[in-house]
């Protein structure tokens, strides 16, 4: 009896793989002829068994047209950011990996992208190694994977990191930038006043508002975010409004309200898919998080679980 359920087991089984392999193949063959994929298809995907479907969409990982490997790629991740289970993500993070060994630059940028959303316990220590491997090879987007091994806390790289910028073997700015970072975010003292020090001498503008405090919260470092709370308390209107249709210049803290709570463990409020507050009054808003702050004193918390 045992026997023969086991053997109705493997057969379901083997039904259901047969009929994921249709929905996958039907979903590619959409896609070479130029059509979007039947909702009908897209749906049953959505409900493919990942360690299945990490097996079905390899081909197509490696296929010859760039536009369907980036398409397995998307598939892929759409997949780890519906799951809940740390297992899967761990899957899908280490598929998607291979997207930076990818020739196309295309989708080593969106690979990036992807990966940045998940959390550190997503990636497994084999995935960490094959990190370290593509530091060695400087691929497409050098400097988003230098953020990600700086926050993945990699730190066998940090004596090779600090050696590419004191000879000057990273020239580009960008990735010198990014090399800083990733160093100040695994905890190099020296590399995080560095990064603090070229903030201050730009001062606070709406340029380096939007372009570098985001920077100084990636690195999870007290100092940075010390730094960050002050211009917190700071009335002056150096920044302007996201609202197009209002073009008064407004205060810089409402931004950095929005970049402290990615950071901050039991942060006042919650940010949507863009990264701004889920609040009614912006004002109202601010004047709370600053009353947060001066209760929490240094008594804060940094989270860095995620990028």
């Amino acid at each position: 009896m045992r026997y023969i359920t086991f053997v109705f087991m493997l057969s379901c089984l083997s039904a259901f793989a047969q009929s994921s392999d249709n929905y996958i193949e039907k979903y590619f063959v959409s896609l070479h002829r130029n059509e979007n994929p039947e909702r009908v298809v897209v749906e049953k995907i959505k409900q493919i068994d990942i360690d299945i479907l990490c097996e079905l969409i390899t081909p197509y990982l490696n296929d010859s047209l760039s536009i369907i490997r980036l398409n397995a790629y998307h598939l892929l991740h759409e997949r780890g950011m519906q799951s809940i289970m740390q297992q899967d993500r761990q899957k899908v993070v280490s598929n998607l990996l291979r997207g930076w060994f990818d020739t196309d630059t295309g989708i080593n940028g969106f690979v990036a992208s992807c990966l940045s959303k998940y959390a550190k316990n997503d990636f497994t220590l084999a995935t960490k190694d094959s990190l370290v491997l593509l530091i060695n090879q400087s691929p497409g987007y050098y400097d988003k994977l230098l953020r990600m091994v700086g926050f993945l806390d990699v730190k066998t790289l940090i004596p090779a990191l600090q050696q590419k910028l004191e000879a000057k073997l990273i020239t580009n700015e960008r990735q010198r930038w990014a090399a800083y970072l990733a160093l100040s975010r695994m905890g190099d003292d020296n590399a995080t006043q560095f990064v603090l020090d070229k903030v201050k001498s730009l001062g606070v503008t709406d340029d380096v508002v939007y372009t570098l405090f985001p920077d100084l919260v990636y690195t999870r470092q007290r100092t940075t975010i010390d730094y960050l709370i002050e211009q917190l308390y700071r009335d002056e209107k150096n920044c302007n409004s996201t609202n197009a249709e209002r073009s008064k210049p407004i205060t810089c803290a409402f931004r950095i309200i929005d970049y402290l709570a990615a950071a901050i463990t039991d942060y006042p409020f919650k940010t949507d898919v863009s990264g701004e507050l889920v609040v009614d009054d912006y004002q109202e808003a601010l004047q709370d998080v600053r009353a947060w702050f001066k209760t929490k004193g240094d008594l804060y918390e940094i989270n860095y679980e995620h990028m």
